[in-house]
């Protein structure tokens, strides 16, 4: 009987296809049934816990709330005066993740293919 086909099925072969030497980490497909017989269901990559990725996805949104909100209130109302320290500061936060996803992007994205 032949192997099922899933996401990773052909994780290597597409890997190859770019020339991509590195090992393929482990990858699976995890779920879990909630009381309500409603699935969860998600990816997990590697075989450690994904403390870093749990903090890094927090992060991003407490500053995407922190954007709505601060949306909401530049378009609704009287603008207050201190508001723009919070956008600004706001603003530089996105700018720095911009800033920090470049040289990555380059590292894993790009320099494969050179």
């Amino acid at each position: 009987m032949s192997e099922p086909i899933d996401e990773f099925s052909f994780l290597s072969e597409q890997a190859a296809d770019f020339g991509i030497d590195a090992p393929i980490p482990h990858a699976e497909r995890v779920s879990l049934t909630l009381g309500d017989g409603r699935a969860l269901s998600a990816l997990r990559y590697g075989d450690g816990p994904p403390a870093v990725t749990f903090l890094h996805g927090a992060g991003l949104n407490a500053h995407t709330w922190d954007t709505t909100v601060l949306d909401v209130l530049f378009f609704t109302g009287p603008l207050e005066g201190k508001r723009y320290v919070d956008v600004s500061e706001n603003a530089l936060y996105w700018y720095f993740v911009i800033a920090s996803w470049l040289p990555i992007y380059a590292v894993v994205y790009l320099a494969p293919r050179v």
